[in-house]
């Protein structure tokens, strides 16, 4: 008995034993595995980020361009490939490529006061720069590759900080390029946006001056090394150095000129100066939009400060050829306003995605609102095209001083758009651009143009400026094999022209005068690959 109790007891504490090792080999329970959760509140793309309620889309886009005299390479603005001197040569860049990687990051989160959102768009860009591969971080004019943003925000409770689209554009362009004629501006900003119902919104915004400048310029001229030369933009070379120099006796018997001394003169003088002084007010902006079914609309208006800088406690100005000169420390602050009107319209009985934009713009003492800079990321002060050294050249400023004051320059722009899809896949935009700049009376002299110095016809140089426009066409065909790519061609014509204003005949088409009543045409194209992701 002792022993069949032994073996029962001896097989229990086995059986034991075995269960426990069997339960020691099996798995322990696993902690729970925190997925990544789709978030649908947004769109497609978006998911949350762990353990937070924050929604978060990552995408961006790549895209490659081959250009031939393309103004998209800036090949005929003062900071590309032709140049400060406008005039086509052997230097200049007849081709170039351009490639770009962008990366988009946009967070949002529902909040009580509605969506909190976040956006950052930054990317790197390579264009073909005359000096070959440069390890520069700088713009393409100078090195050949350059880190950039696009856009990068806060938005709340109809609260927008940060680096975004001007308030004062109306919808993104048809075309791949970007024309002369349709205000395109990124600019640090606050704003706020009132929904008003039934697609109405009205906005006010608060934006960066600086990002909407021209120049400033003036018509001091002044003595150095012997020479007379002029101070602000001025168009035509010094004249030869007057036997003897600029001396006091030569100055006072008129072989200089009405000069004045270079202690006076302004800062950045030369072609291409301005006498902007540091912001003081920023641009103030409003529009009133409407989006709806049948497209959208909006009117918007900005007000933008012109205040000036000297170098000197006492700046003297010409008054004219032959007059006297004035001393006016700074000049008194004006402002210049601008306003666009913007209207599309969507033509579905055309086809399914066809559309077409127009929009108007006009602005007094505030050029760049009419699109003269053709860059959502810089500013122009020059456009023109030479052949042979003779050819347009259109100085784009916002005011012009003088020992009278500031007189403001006037820009009106019209620019339309139409997008046809031939199949859905394929796809064409058709759009027409028109700048008119006209440059105030003051700055203009055209009587006293240019004559001998020490002649009665003329008293020496003044700076003049032509007023001038620019025409242009552009045409593409887009090719999307498949969704987010696309394949295009895109060709463009243009023609700047200045304008002979007052000048006598004779002398609009003199040789020595190599601006006024010229005209010359542009044409280019590009090839672009695109990948959204």
């Amino acid at each position: 008995m002792n022993m069949v109790k032994s073996l029962l007891l001896g097989s229990a504490a086995g059986l034991i034993a075995v269960a426990g090792a069997q339960a020691a080999d099996l798995p322990l329970k696993a902690k729970p595995v925190e997925y990544v959760k789709v978030c649908s509140a947004y769109g497609a793309g978006f998911y949350y980020i762990p353990g937070t309620d924050i929604c978060l889309r990552v995408g961006g886009y790549v895209w490659s361009e081959f250009e031939i005299n393309d103004f998209g390479a800036a090949p005929v603005t003062s900071s590309g490939a032709i140049g400060g001197d406008f005039v086509r040569n052997r230097g200049d860049n007849l081709s170039s490529f351009r490639t770009r990687f962008d990366m988009v990051f946009d967070a949002r989160t529902n909040t009580e006061y509605g969506t909190l959102r976040s956006y950052a768009s930054v990317g790197w860009q390579w264009t073909t720069n005359l000096d070959g591969f440069q390890q520069l971080q700088l713009p393409a004019s100078a090195g050949n590759y350059a880190w950039y943003y696009d856009r990068a925000f806060i938005q709340f409770a109809g609260l927008t900080f940060g680096y975004v689209g001007s308030f004062f554009d109306f919808d993104p362009s048809l075309i791949l390029n970007q024309q002369w004629s349709k205000s395109f501006k990124f600019t640090p900003a606050i704003a706020y946006t009132a929904q008003l119902g039934s697609g109405i919104s009205a906005s006010i915004s608060m934006e960066d001056a600086t990002t909407r400048r021209t120049a400033i310029t003036t018509g001091v001229r002044s003595v150095l090394n012997g020479t007379v030369f002029l101070g602000g933009f001025g168009y035509f070379a010094p004249s030869a150095a007057v036997a003897g120099g600029c001396s006091n006796a030569n100055v006072v018997s008129g072989l200089c000129g009405n000069v004045i001394p270079q202690f006076v003169t302004v800062n950045n003088t030369g072609w291409q100066g301005t006498i902007y002084g540091g912001q003081s007010m920023p641009d103030f902006v409003a529009n009133l939009r409407v989006d709806q079914a049948w497209g959208d609309a909006q009117i918007s208006g900005a007000v933008h400060q012109l205040r000036t800088a000297v170098s000197s406690a006492n700046l003297a100005y010409d008054d004219a050829v032959g007059g006297t000169t004035g001393i006016n420390t700074y000049a008194p602050v004006k402002y210049g306003f601008a306003g666009l009107a913007g209207l599309n319209i969507k033509l579905p009985m055309l086809g399914a995605g066809d559309s077409f934009q127009v929009e108007g713009a006009w602005a007094k003492g505030a050029a760049d609102y009419t699109g003269v800079s053709a860059n959502p990321y810089s500013t122009n002060i020059s456009q023109g095209y030479r052949k042979g050294s003779i050819g347009p050249v259109i100085e784009f400023f916002d005011s012009y001083v003088n020992a009278n004051g500031q007189s403001l320059s006037t820009a009106y722009s019209f620019n339309a758009e139409l997008r046809h899809f031939w199949t859905p896949t394929i796809r064409s935009s058709l759009a027409y651009g028109y700048n008119k700049f006209k440059a105030p009376a003051a700055a203009q002299n055209p009587a006293n143009l240019q004559g001998a110095i020490g002649t009665s016809a003329s008293n020496g140089f003044i700076s003049n400026f032509p007023s001038g426009q620019i025409n242009q066409v552009t045409a593409n065909l887009i090719w999307s094999p498949v969704p987010k790519l696309d394949l295009g061609l895109e060709g463009y014509w243009a023609d700047m022209k200045t304008d002979c204003a007052g000048l006598a005949a004779v002398n609009c088409g003199a040789a020595a005068e190599q601006t006024r009543g010229k005209s010359n045409d542009l044409y280019g194209g590009l090839f672009r690959a695109r990948r959204d992701f």
